[in-house]
């Protein structure tokens, strides 16, 4: 318990500088202007600026760093004059919140500040090295030219294989704007209308084969059915012709849910060994997050349905996250192949940690934005960046 209390509050640290928007206990409107008293003898220190979401948080961490004098709370950018801290709450400001930290380089080192802050709560963790989990990041785009051109920038990124959405496929994306007057003038409001096509509008064997014969990187494919969240619109007996074709194409990977009827899912797992494509066994629910044991029940017993096991559960708050966390912990002596992850607050904990808890794979996106941590997600460069940080290699 010690242990996953250590990891956890680690993760808290990385959570609170990237994502914190909690309101401190005492409000200030305009915190002390970032800007160094003048009888400081600037010489003897040098000056970092960070701007990791609540100021408030990152002083907090930094101020208990060994070598850093002093550390001032304010805001960089934007366009409003002395703007409040309500106002940059709204987002409308264009500031960041920003920390300037003082710190003597002679006692730390800038990189090395920042991997201290994120071990001040794991002291007796060793750093031996750590196997890293392969990344997988799922390919941007409603059409196969759409993932195809996402693919180079995942892989930049960092991406050991590229997820391809098959059900994406049948589904179009319009962006709405319309413009709303305030007593502060125009806004302008976008909102992401996404549509379903119908099963035949689809040439599906065609898109396979362009998406296939364009991405040399390795490709895990998947056809996610609605009630698991995915888009595909028509029936089981046409979702599962779209996964016959999709490992007829001999991709690194392909997903099967669970759930898939035995007799059809012994078919395609049968089909996908002769072509040398290796299976993730699958289930999301939206119905929230079980028990750390049923957790740990489920991803045990479905270990012989695939090479790897994946569980993905919806979170309503950071104790269901803690929960996943706990169950990727335990099974990280049972030598069981697995990937955990939640969406929603605190889903990201179990990627951000993943070579810590033993995960084989984690998913990660080309995405970028504030809007990700809320969902559970996580960029793909962020996420290489934080297993650096934290010395997780």
């Amino acid at each position: 318990m010690k242990i996953l209390i250590s990891y956890f509050f680690t993760g808290l640290i990385y959570l609170l500088m990237s994502s914190c928007h909690i309101a401190p206990s005492k409000m200030v409107d305009n915190p002390t202007p970032v800007g160094l008293p003048n009888s400081i003898d600037l010489q003897e220190y040098k000056t970092a600026y960070f701007a990791s979401g609540c100021f408030w948080c990152v002083e907090a961490v930094f101020e208990s760093v060994k070598g850093v004098y002093e550390v001032y709370s304010g805001y960089s950018g934007g366009y409003l004059k002395n703007p409040t801290y309500y106002q940059i709450g709204t987002g409308r400001t264009g500031h960041a919140e920003t920390v300037e930290i003082l710190y003597n380089s002679e006692e730390i080192g800038y990189f090395r500040k920042i991997s201290y802050t994120t071990r001040l709560n794991r002291p007796n963790i060793s750093h031996k090295p750590m196997k890293q989990p392969s990344v997988c990041v799922t390919l941007r785009g409603r059409t196969s030219e759409e993932m195809i051109s996402d693919a180079p920038k995942a892989i930049k990124m960092g991406a050991d294989l590229l997820e391809v959405r098959l059900d994406f496929l049948w589904t179009t994306e319009e962006k709405i704007r319309t413009t709303k007057i305030t007593d502060e003038g125009e806004k302008e409001k976008v909102e992401l209308l996404v549509s379903k096509l119908d099963f035949e509008e689809i040439d599906f064997q065609k898109e396979i084969e362009r998406i296939s014969s364009s991405i040399e990187a390795p490709i895990l494919m998947v056809c996610r059915p609605q009630e698991q969240g995915g888009f595909f619109p028509s029936s089981q007996d046409e979702r599962i012709s779209v996964l016959r074709s999709a490992i007829s194409a001999n991709p690194s990977w392909i997903d099967l849910e669970i759930d898939i009827p035995a007799q059809e899912r012994e078919e395609l797992v049968s089909l996908a060994e002769g072509g040398q494509t290796r299976v993730i066994a699958s289930f999301h629910t939206l119905d929230g997050v079980p028990s750390t044991s049923e957790i740990t029940k489920d991803i045990s017993e479905a270990q012989e349905m695939g090479d790897i096991v994946k569980a993905c559960y919806s979170t309503s708050d950071r104790k269901d996250a803690l929960r996943i966390f706990e169950a990727a912990l335990e099974l990280k002596s049972t030598g069981h192949k697995y990937c955990l992850m939640g969406l929603g607050p605190g889903g990201d904990w179990a990627r951000i940690h993943a070579p810590v808890l033993g995960q084989g794979l984690v998913y990660a996106t080309t995405e970028s934005g504030w809007h990700l941590a809320q969902q559970g997600r996580i960029n793909a460069s962020d996420l290489r960046m934080a297993w650096e940080v934290m010395e997780y290699s």
